[in-house]
């Protein structure tokens, strides 16, 4: 982890200095976007969405800059404001999976079990291979006790994902509550 941390305070640094701020380069939203994506791993959300806007202003049709903001704001508690821009991610590209499962994450935060469920599985229609939807699904409903749904979603994660140490935790829940519920 420190290590990783490292590495990424080094990167955005060197991006910050050498990319970002030279005279030599036009302004490209993707570089905006990739250093938020940076600052938002590194914890610092609110520098992220500077970046997140910045590559939005350049850009105002980069749907990939609406999401990641949104994943900022999300991770802010700002559920509203990050569902608004995994919206406007949604609209810019229907077809982009990551924008629904985000979306799913927020409607579930806002304990809204429906939305989330439904936007799960549109971003699972478009994207099967999303192991982080699943376990989400998985969740939700193993909070509705349906441990049939649960079990099956946190196996298909781990089946894509065979090290996500989350989705084996959340099977093993699953499968103790389970198992509990039938005595």
């Amino acid at each position: 982890f420190f290590s990783s941390r490292r590495r990424h305070t080094r990167c955005l640094s060197d991006w910050s200095s050498d990319v970002c701020s030279s005279d030599l380069l036009p302004p490209y939203p993707r570089l905006y976007n990739n250093r938020g994506s940076i600052s938002g791993a590194q914890g610092d959300c609110l520098k992220a969405i500077a970046d997140f806007d910045e590559a939005i202003r350049l850009r105002p049709t980069y749907f990939k800059g609406y999401n990641n903001r949104g994943v900022a704001l999300l991770n802010l508690g700002r559920h509203d404001e990050a569902i608004a821009d995994f919206n406007r991610a949604i609209q810019l590209n229907p077809g982009y999976a990551l924008a629904f499962g985000n979306r799913g994450v927020a409607w579930a935060r806002k304990g809204n079990d429906e939305k989330a469920i439904a936007d799960y599985m549109e971003a699972l229609r478009v994207d099967k291979n999303l192991a982080e939807v699943y376990n989400n699904r998985g969740e939700l409903w193993l909070r509705r006790k349906d441990y049939g749904r649960a079990i099956n979603d946190f196996r298909e994660a781990l089946r894509l994902k065979s090290d996500y140490a989350a989705a084996r935790i959340n099977l093993n829940r699953a499968l103790e509550e389970k198992a509990q519920h039938r005595m």
